[in-house]
């Protein structure tokens, strides 16, 4: 029953129009990264992929791009977790016998959205800059050291996953602001903040980004620290599993409210 859940809510998910969506967003950052550090992007084919998620270079420009990638899906996933919650799903959890399985399900289907969706996106990204060679001119590496020092599919895998990582972390956090403020617009708003707290945070003290999961995808400030991609991939799992099981806790302890069961 749970494969058959999670399969449903896949399939009831992934709409031409979200799939529209999640490409417009990357291949705009792709122009927006062209047109405002053309001089900068590395060369080599897998390292101009990677460089299209480099930030911040500029705080407040990439602070905008940063929430351009990842606010959409966000929006999108979080909509779907609390309108499954809101609807009262009775029948689904008496189905399921299991309140439990039936809470394990949204978070499965929504992690394999987010993977599939990340994939997509820098797939689209890949697909925009070979397509359009004469827009992408490289130039050198001028002083990026990452690029030259780590190997390029290192990181887009390493920078891919903590895409992944990162959304599903914000998720989870704006599902627990929702019912703690009991108002998912106030939530989305602090998601912001906490986003932006943390980049701005990390720029006023770098020796503080270690200790910030939410600026680990941000590679530019990886570079300023040298923080390890075992580091960052070790600390935001560790946020992750807390976040969910405090999650769980709440959801359970509110559980009549929430699902009237």
């Amino acid at each position: 029953m749970l494969t058959k859940l999670v399969t449903y809510y896949l399939f009831s998910f992934l709409k031409p129009v979200y799939l529209l969506c999640i490409c417009g967003v990357f291949v705009l950052n792709v122009f927006l990264v062209n047109s405002s550090y053309g001089d900068l992007i590395p060369n080599g084919y897998v390292n101009k992929i990677v460089f299209m998620f480099y930030m911040p270079l500029n705080l407040q420009f990439d602070l905008l791009r940063w929430l351009l990638i990842l606010f959409p899906i966000l929006l999108i996933l979080s909509s779907f977790i609390l309108r499954e919650v809101n609807e009262r799903p009775t029948y689904i959890i008496l189905r399921m016998k299991s309140y439990s399985r039936w809470f394990h399900s949204m978070f499965i289907s929504t992690f394999v959205i987010i993977v599939f969706s990340i994939v997509i996106g820098f797939g689209v990204t890949g697909i925009t800059i070979l397509l359009f060679p004469s827009e992408i001119v490289a130039s050198g590496n001028i002083g990026l050291s990452l690029f030259q020092n780590t190997n390029g599919w290192l990181l887009v895998l390493n920078q891919l996953t903590l895409f992944i990582f990162t959304l599903l972390l914000l998720l989870i956090l704006h599902t627990i602001f929702s019912f703690l403020v009991n108002n998912t617009g106030f939530a989305l708003l602090l998601i912001i903040i906490s986003m932006i707290s943390s980049a701005t945070i990390g720029y006023l003290f770098p020796s503080l980004l270690k200790w910030l999961p939410l600026t680990y995808c941000l590679l530019a400030f990886r570079e300023m620290k040298e923080i390890s991609f075992g580091w960052s991939n070790s600390m935001i799992l560790l946020c992750i599993v807390l976040s969910y099981g405090l999650l769980f806790l709440l959801f359970t302890n509110l559980k009549e409210k929430i699902v009237g069961v």
